[in-house]
């Protein structure tokens, strides 16, 4: 007995080891990479508290701010103590997230195994999850901490929860509260725990009703399952509470009036589908893909008739292949505080928000198709064969994909070449050329964003920069001046626009821009001192 424990023990040291080997051969270029221009520099670069390290205030800052439309409080000392141990190097931010991203590969592998006692099949879905290229954006993207910090905590509850069913101690089921805590203080995606925790309950660990093959023996009624997960529940509501009052005082939620509800709920129906195609074959991966209007009425019913009849087949076959109505549950349950409904952001749908999901259509897959061929001769060497190419295709595409992540201008010319017409990765991808100097391409990619949506109020302001630059005054006055008519409350422009009308002596105009700046944000001291300035020069 001991012998057959001891080479179980070897075999999962070495699965861990060759896990993360492989994680690290495929991540480790991101350390050569850059900060991109896109939340990177709100979350670190020019973020005063992120950049000052661990202080008092920098510490009581995080766990007040609203600042990116989030409460994420953990998240924000994560890149504190980037920031602390490497400054604004970037190869650390970026080796930290590998390092997280390796650990949620391990801690899942150990999960798994602990619930199912399946080497092989936990290995397997652990490596997609490590390989996968739909990952690379949460790994690769330093302001995604975020997504790779999150799952760690919600892997971490879902561990000290299957303790806590091994043995019905208080402090395991407290010690599982406070993981799901720490995770929806670093991303409240986490906000479906108790239901996936439910789902558990179910398969593999047996709650619903006896099995031979149980963690606990102990039966238990659903009603029983369901007020267990009170706690849970609690802060859950509490999280989305607090996430969707600071989300709409921040502006980031769309009004009804802006996206009806029907147009959300077509495009939520067919991202459902395109991730799933984009597991299986994943090509075309972008950092934004848009939003789009006009939805053909098939890809809406096909998507919603397909996920229906998924839905029904894995309910029908729940009790033969518990498995596959666990994982695909996982899955669709996973993505709903991001797949639309309530609108965040202007994207259809982002690789980002895969990073947790997938684990359930993983799992699916991995007992499934055993399960499927189980009569197969030599079904072992097939299956590990197949396996093997699947994970070597998925290890070079995701390699390829996180090359383009090298900077901002690598990423978002791979993002203009895969997507439809984008003006607001064109407008990321003038910034970036702003910030180098290539003023002739910020120019073109400025225009262009133009073309797309001509009311492009940051099109307009990366002109005014541009032509403020070179000189050319006049030129940079039109388009700050259209750049505020387009967006009132836009401080940059406003500012920008304030100077040059005080530098050619149009004091009244000068004066209603800084007016309009301290409106918005009464301690602009940038603001203060130009409006100073320019009452001085009117009393003159």
């Amino acid at each position: 007995m001991n012998k057959l424990l001891l080479r179980r023990h070897d075999k999962s040291i070495g699965i861990c080891l060759a896990l993360l080997l492989i994680t690290l051969a495929v991540f480790w270029q991101a350390s050569t990479h850059e900060f991109i221009n896109f939340d990177d520099l709100s979350y670190v670069t020019s973020n005063p508290h992120v950049k000052g390290g661990f202080s008092r205030d920098n510490v009581f800052w995080a766990f007040t701010t609203t600042t990116e439309a989030n409460w994420h409080p953990l998240t924000w000392l994560s890149h504190m103590a980037d920031s602390q141990l490497f400054g604004l190097n970037p190869a650390g931010h970026h080796l930290m997230n590998v390092l997280f991203h390796g650990a949620n590969t391990l801690l899942l592998f150990h999960l798994l195994f602990r619930l199912t006692g399946c080497h092989w099949k936990s290995a397997f879905v652990s490596a997609i999850f490590a390989l996968h290229p739909l990952h690379v954006e949460s790994v690769a993207w330093v302001s995604e901490r975020k997504d790779v910090l999150s799952t760690l905590f919600w892997l971490l509850a879902i561990w000290a929860y299957v303790r806590y069913v091994e043995r019905r101690d208080p402090l395991r089921y407290t010690l599982t509260l406070l993981f799901f805590s720490a995770g929806l203080m670093a991303k409240p995606m986490l906000v479906t725990l108790p239901l996936v925790l439910l789902l558990l309950d179910f398969w593999p660990l047996g709650r619903w009703q006896r099995s031979a093959n149980v963690v606990d023996h102990q039966s238990c009624s659903p009603r029983r399952l369901v007020l267990e997960k009170t706690p849970f529940l609690f802060l859950a509501f509490a999280s989305s509470f607090i996430t969707y009052h600071v989300q709409q005082k921040e502006g980031a939620v769309a009004s009804l009036s802006l996206l009806p509800v029907y147009p959300r709920v077509e495009n939520a129906f067919i991202a459902y589908v395109q991730y799933l195609s984009k597991t299986i074959w994943p090509s075309r991966l972008a950092i934004f893909y848009p939003f789009k209007f006009d939805l053909p009425i098939w890809q809406v019913a096909g998507s919603i008739l397909l996920l229906a009849c998924v839905t029904l087949l894995v309910w029908r076959k729940r009790r033969r292949y518990p498995y596959l109505f666990v994982g695909w549950l996982w899955y669709l349950i996973t993505l709903v505080p991001v797949i639309g409904f309530v609108k965040v952001g202007s994207q259809s749908m982002a690789d980002r928000y895969t990073y947790l999901p997938l684990i359930g259509i993983f799992i699916a897959i991995a007992w499934y198709f055993p399960a499927l061929f189980k009569e197969l001769r030599l079904r072992g060497d097939i299956l590990a064969v197949t396996a093997a190419i699947i994970l070597t295709l998925y290890a070079l595409c995701a390699y390829k994909q996180l090359g383009y992540w090298q900077n901002s201008i690598t990423l978002y010319n791979h993002s203009v070449s895969v997507t439809s017409p984008n003006s607001f990765i064109l407008d990321n991808l003038a910034s970036a050329y702003l910030e180098r100097g290539r003023l002739d391409e910020a120019i073109e990619q400025s225009k262009l964003a133009l073309t797309i949506d001509p009311n492009d109020y940051k099109a307009h302001f990366i002109l005014g920069l541009v032509y403020d630059r070179q000189g050319k005054t006049s030129d940079a006055l039109v388009h700050y001046s259209e750049s505020v008519r387009i967006k009132p409350d836009y401080i940059e422009a406003l500012n920008n626009l304030g100077r040059i009308l005080t530098l050619q002596g149009n004091y009244d105009k000068a004066l209603d821009c800084f007016s309009a700046i301290l409106n918005l944000d009464p301690d602009n001291q940038n603001a203060q001192y130009n409006l100073k300035f320019v009452e001085q020069r009117l009393e003159h």
